[in-house]
């Protein structure tokens, strides 16, 4: 690679990182194309010629951040061989890692939902097509019919999942705010919650309704 296709790269990449942290924070509506050419340090015709429009840039960050998230999860749903008490495990720890490497994700997929900006809406669409469609789903509707777990929709599953999980990102902001008043680590806390939200699931599943 020539040393300037390696600046062009270089640009390119600082753009979308700029934008990602700007969309991640205000949502589309809120990030004005001026400020992410401001921040990355180009002007605004040079951001145009690498994405046309503020909608492709931010159409380019959605698909990076989704497609990220639902196919980390994905290859866990659907790997052959475990279990459904190992899948559950295995699947709460890759949510937890996946959040943990973007932590900012939780944000960005709730303004965006709020927001309406209907790129959330078809990729949401799409991971639920993933989870309807998965090893786990299957699992799920098999044991309850041999009376092994208590039935449970796999919507109904996968929300009480996120909900464990999702809310400690979105807390983040405020722990931080109270590590002095804290004394537990965050990392730490999310390795106790890779154990104890499948304990908490799987006691409920067993459990006669």
């Amino acid at each position: 690679m020539t040393e300037e296709a390696q600046q062009a790269e270089n640009t390119e990449e600082k753009i979308r990182q700029v934008a990602k942290r700007l969309f991640t924070e205000r949502g589309y509506n809120g990030t004005k194309i001026r400020d992410v050419a401001e921040e990355a340090g180009v002007n605004i015709a040079l951001l145009n010629y690498y994405f046309r429009s503020k909608e492709r840039l931010y159409e380019s960050i959605v698909i990076e951040n989704f497609q990220e998230y639902i196919g980390a999860l994905s290859k866990v749903l659907n790997e052959p061989g475990l279990s459904l008490e190992e899948r559950i495990r295995r699947y709460t720890a890759q949510m937890i890692d996946t959040l943990k490497a973007n932590p900012d994700l939780a944000f960005f997929i709730m303004n965006e939902g709020r927001n309406n900006s209907g790129f959330c809406q078809r990729f949401m669409a799409n991971h639920d097509a993933v989870v309807a469609e998965s090893k786990m789903a299957e699992q799920l509707q098999s044991e309850a019919k041999v009376g092994a777990i208590r039935p449970i929709d796999m919507f109904m599953f996968d929300a009480l999942l996120h909900a464990q999980l999702v809310m400690p990102f979105v807390q983040l902001p405020i722990w931080r705010q109270m590590e002095r008043t804290r004394d537990v680590n965050f990392n730490e806390f999310l390795e106790q919650l890779k154990q104890t939200v499948p304990d908490m699931i799987m006691a409920y599943l067993r459990s006669k309704p």
